[in-house]
């Protein structure tokens, strides 16, 4: 088994997230947490972000994105309090994830 740096997985994670908001049609996941990321081994690009059920394609006018809440604990502040969902969302979310990640919390792993 090839042991993987956390830099390594970080810099991938990073990536993912990014091609979802550069995209030509920009996606905001609305549920990253540790569960929907992804790791494969012996591959280029071995982190992959999974289950869309809640992703929205982004579009700054529409008010839609205050509807269908990800998981509360990684959730943004400004999601929690009912404004609409934006890529900073997502990246709040994968803050929490990479703290827990250098905290070795043993519940998200």
């Amino acid at each position: 088994m090839v042991k993987l740096k956390a830099s390594e997985l970080l810099i991938e994670t990073l990536n993912a997230l990014n091609y979802l908001h550069k995209h030509v049609l920009p996606i905001i996941h609305r549920d990253i947490k540790p569960q929907n990321i992804l790791i494969k081994e012996h591959a280029q690009g071995f982190v992959k972000i999974s289950d869309f059920g809640l992703a929205v394609f982004h579009d700054p006018k529409s008010l839609s994105h205050s509807q269908g809440r990800g998981t509360e604990r990684y959730m943004s502040p400004e999601v929690k309090s009912g404004r609409r969902y934006s890529p900073s969302a997502d990246v709040y979310s994968l803050g929490v994830v990479i703290q827990e990640m250098f905290n070795f919390d043993i519940n998200t792993i």
